[in-house]
């Protein structure tokens, strides 16, 4: 009789254990991946110019790595004092086929924002930008936008990509908040 008390307690102790696994299994919270990006491909265009060009900034094997692995940077050369339509492409080149993350972007546009900082701030070589894409709540998105070249000159121009950003109206990192999905900065030089 003692066998078999010994055994129904047994066989209750592992169907609880077994129930109490699988339960805490199916509540465990499962991690928001973030995507790998290795490329920002900024493409301005000025159709009164003929001017349509593609920059690139590409890191093998990702902006979060901590192996950057070959880096491209293309300079962006432009003429002073026009205006220019610009896009913003993200992709992950490591991927076969290559994944472009854009769309991803938009439709998740409210909790994304681009945020851009040229430096200098005004005067010869920097750029202003202007007009920028809403996301579907009419916020900022600023996935496409103007980009106004200043006097010739040599400057920087820096893109943010934000995430989750606490204010869709900063116009800097720190003033958007959220967490940085990547940050670019390309060489300017306007003549």
């Amino acid at each position: 009789m003692k066998k078999q008390v010994f055994k129904s307690a047994l066989i209750a102790v592992v169907f609880t254990t077994a129930f109490t696994a699988c339960k805490k299994n199916e509540k465990a919270p499962v991690p928001d991946e973030q995507e790998l990006i290795t490329t920002v491909k900024l493409q301005l265009s000025n159709q009164s110019r003929g001017f349509s060009k593609t920059f690139v900034y590409k890191v093998e094997n990702g902006f979060t790595s901590g192996t950057a692995g070959q880096v491209q940077i293309d300079t962006i050369k432009l003429e002073p004092g026009l205006t220019y339509d610009a896009i913003i492409a993200v992709q992950n080149e490591k991927a076969d086929p290559v994944e472009d993350i854009t769309n991803e972007i938009i439709e998740k546009g409210d909790e994304h924002l681009f945020v851009f900082l040229s430096t200098p701030a005004s005067g010869a070589g920097s750029v202003s930008v202007s007009d920028g894409s809403k996301d579907r709540n009419g916020k900022p998105l600023n996935q496409n936008f103007k980009l106004t070249a200043g006097t010739a000159g040599s400057g920087k121009f820096a893109i943010n990509l934000m995430h989750l950003p606490t204010n869709k109206n900063g116009t800097t990192p720190e003033t958007a908040g959220g967490e940085t999905d990547l940050a670019v900065s390309f060489p300017v030089v306007l003549q």
